[in-house]
C-alpha cells in the first residue's frame, strides 16, 4: 500500500507519518524510496503509536517494544483468529538498588504475551537482576486490538492483505520450530 494507505490503516495523520519518516522514527526500517508498505508495517506503526500516545513511552522505547515484544510472541497478532486470548506488548521498568542511585539503577525490557501472564513474566525477568530489584512500572498495549484495527481498515480499503492470514513468523516461533527440528534429528 502507498503512503495514504498506511496512514489510513494505522490511523495516523499523513503529515505526522511524513514527519516520523523524515526523522527516521518509524518502528520499521525506512525504504528508499518509500513507496510501498505492508500490512505488517501498518500494524507495527499502530502498536507503536498506541504505546506512545496511550502509554506515554518514548519513541525509542516504543520502537524497541514493537520489535522485541512482537518477536517474543509465538503467534503474530496478525495471525490470530477469533477466540484466542489477546496478545499484549509492552515495557517493564525495574529499579535495582544494588546498582546505586540515579540512572544506572534503572533498567527496562520488552515484555509480551497474554494479559494474564504479562506481569508474571515481567516479575520473573525482574528477579534475574537480584533480590533487591523491584518491578516499578509495566506499560503495555493490546497488540491484538491493533492488529484487528489495521485489518479492518485494510478491508475497508479493499486490500487483499486484509484477508491473508498466511503465517507471519516471529523470531520466537522460528526458534521453537528450529528446536523441534533439531531434537527430531
Amino acid at each position: 500500500m502507498k503512503r495514504a494507505g498506511i496512514a489510513y490503516t494505522a490511523d495516523v495523520d499523513a503529515r505526522r507519518f511524513d514527519l516520523l519518516l523524515q526523522r527516521e522514527q518509524l518502528p520499521f526500517p525506512a525504504k528508499t524510496p518509500p513507496t510501498q508498505y505492508s500490512l505488517v508495517e501498518a500494524f507495527e506503526l499502530r502498536l507503536f503509536l498506541d504505546l506512545i500516545e496511550q502509554g506515554g513511552v518514548s519513541i525509542d522505547v516504543a520502537r524497541d517494544v514493537v520489535v522485541g515484544g512482537v518477536n517474543a510472541m509465538l503467534v503474530h497478532p496478525l495471525n490470530q483468529t477469533a477466540g484466542e486470548a489477546d496478545l499484549w506488548a509492552g515495557v517493564a521498568m525495574i529499579r535495582d538498588p544494588e546498582m546505586g542511585e540515579g540512572p544506572a539503577s534503572w533498567h527496562s525490557f520488552a515484555v509480551a504475551g497474554t494479559l494474564a501472564n504479562l506481569s508474571a513474566a515481567a516479575e520473573a525477568r525482574t528477579q534475574e537482576h537480584g533480590p533487591q530489584a523491584q518491578l516499578v512500572r509495566l506499560i503495555a498495549a493490546n497488540a491484538s486490538a491493533a492488529a484487528r484495527f489495521v485489518r479492518r481498515r485494510a478491508h475497508e480499503m479493499g486490500l487483499s492483505e486484509a484477508q491473508d492470514f498466511s503465517r507471519i513468523v516471529t523470531q520466537a516461533a522460528y526458534r521453537l520450530e528450529y528446536t523441534k527440528d533439531r531434537e527430531g534429528e
